[in-house]
């Protein structure tokens, strides 16, 4: 008999507070890399394609890994049995390589080193999100699930607006604090929220068939999960770069590292309004058509940036952020759930595991083109970084547009 949380003790629940733990201190983490692993790579070159490549490595992992553990965690230990300890590990060593990998810079330990404690933060980083991301659908009802949503990509911007606007503060103060903060908060996090997790009794569900993973409508959701985090990486990446575009019409290496503080507050306002529409649309989720919800959450984000180069100064950057924080706070509630649902229709609730490693798989593989894609456009359109945002909207619309025509949601 599967666990199920009802709406009634969801919320107060340790199973809860626990996810929303761990989804807080995955957020803080990511949040220092998005916002100040850029200037640490662009000491290294100059060139936009290389920064993009160094930075694509989070998608290269997250193409290879997820998948594979989350087939693990549903078979070889037993339906989800193993997703505990897989989580604890992974955290711990994502906060400890988020440390190390700032150590190796400042020591001078070489481009290499360097590269090789990124790479083991993305690792690790994966693994512990896609255990993560099957929890909850194993875990609350279709009905129920938008709540739970809501509260989870709540506290993950949450600890992204900590990320960004306390990492900007802890920049000022050393480079390095931010790397050292998040780490901590990372493994002494994983630890705390590990005691809360019980993991759900699922029915085995048999071998996975391929007409099953490639069926037309998770097609359709595959394909649009793809081309939205095409457009979220793509600003992202760059969006250092585009900011010091805006402001003094250049990204070389010593403006990018005295605007990154204020990039970081930006991303802090992306962050706050994040959480409300993450709270709204958890809301909404549940008691309006789905695809709806998606559709507004996609205008809001999108609009500003197709409107981005028009910015000439600090006040327009903000009112851009502001926007489509709120819009990705949507997007971010209403898509995560829209799979697990889909699937219970289908009665595949055991593997859970399975399907959300694609799913993260979706999610990096946007990651590992955003940086490279990005940087060859930035560059066929001579360096100008602001082009990176309108280019990022449009993909998000027709990302979507996909999700509209799904049928069996």
């Amino acid at each position: 008999m599967e666990l199920k949380y009802r709406v009634s003790a969801e919320i107060m629940s340790g199973f809860v507070a626990g996810l929303v733990l761990l989804g807080f201190a995955r957020n803080l983490s990511t949040a220092v890399n998005k916002g100040f692993m850029f200037a640490l790579v662009a000491s290294y070159t100059e060139s936009p394609l290389v920064r993009g490549i160094v930075l694509s490595l989070e998608g290269l992992v997250g193409i290879l890994l997820p998948p594979l553990i989350g087939y693990y965690s549903d078979k070889a230990l037993g339906r989800g049995e193993g997703r505990d300890k897989i989580i604890l590990l992974s955290g711990i060593v994502a906060g400890l390589s988020l440390i190390l990998l700032y150590q190796a810079y400042a020591s001078s330990m070489g481009f290499e080193v360097f590269v090789f404690f990124v790479s083991l933060f993305y690792s690790a980083l994966h693994a512990y999100t896609v255990q993560l991301k099957a929890l909850m659908p194993e875990s609350i009802e279709s009905g129920h699930r938008g709540r739970v949503s809501g509260l989870m990509n709540a506290s993950q911007l949450l600890g992204a607006l900590i990320g960004t606007m306390g990492g900007a503060f802890l920049w000022s103060l050393n480079e390095g604090y931010p790397f050292l903060f998040a780490g901590t908060v990372m493994i002494f996090g994983t630890l705390l929220a590990a005691k809360g997790i019980r993991i759900p009794n699922t029915h085995p569900t048999g071998e996975i068939e391929a007409d099953v993973l490639l069926g037309s409508e998770l097609v359709k959701f595959y394909a649009s999960q793809f081309l939205m985090f095409l457009g979220y990486e793509v600003v992202t990446v760059f969006f250092m770069g585009a900011v010091a575009f805006i402001l003094y019409g250049s990204a070389d290496s010593l403006i990018v590292r005295g605007i990154t503080p204020k990039g970081a507050i930006f991303m802090g306002f992306f962050g706050i309004m994040g959480v409300l529409g993450a709270l709204i649309a958890g809301r909404l989720y549940d008691g309006i058509e789905r695809k709806k919800v998606v559709a507004l959450g996609a205008s809001i984000f999108s609009i500003p940036l197709i409107l981005g180069p028009l910015a000439e100064n600090e006040v327009h950057i903000l009112a851009a952020i502001v926007l489509a924080g709120l819009g990705w706070g949507v997007l971010l509630t209403a898509t995560y759930p829209l799979m697990a649902d889909m699937l219970s229709l289908r009665g595949w609730n055991g593997a859970m595991g399975t399907f959300y490693g694609i799913y993260e798989l979706l999610r990096s593989f946007p990651v590992l083109v955003a940086g490279t894609v990005g940087g060859l456009v930035i560059e066929v359109f001579g360096g100008d970084y602001r082009v990176i945002l309108p280019f990022g909207g449009v993909v998000v619309i027709f990302s979507a547009l996909l999700i509209w025509r799904i049928e069996e949601i």
